[in-house]
């Protein structure tokens, strides 16, 4: 009985901790797609010329 309630007290300790490091990586994450989802698209748009670049290489 007494480890099982320790165990539950560490358990809603981690679940607080989880919480708050969530709220951390969205916040990062939104800092994130400011910063870089236009990189990130500049960069797909480049492999995908890329890709039907060689498909039109092999077709020919």
């Amino acid at each position: 009985m007494q480890s099982s309630g320790r165990v539950s007290r560490s358990r809603s300790h981690k679940h607080h901790w989880d919480e708050d490091d969530f709220r951390g990586k969205k916040a990062h994450k939104a800092q994130r797609n400011q910063n870089e989802v236009k990189r990130d698209l500049e960069s797909y748009f480049e492999r995908k010329r890329l890709k039907e670049l060689t498909e039109e290489t092999w077709l020919q």
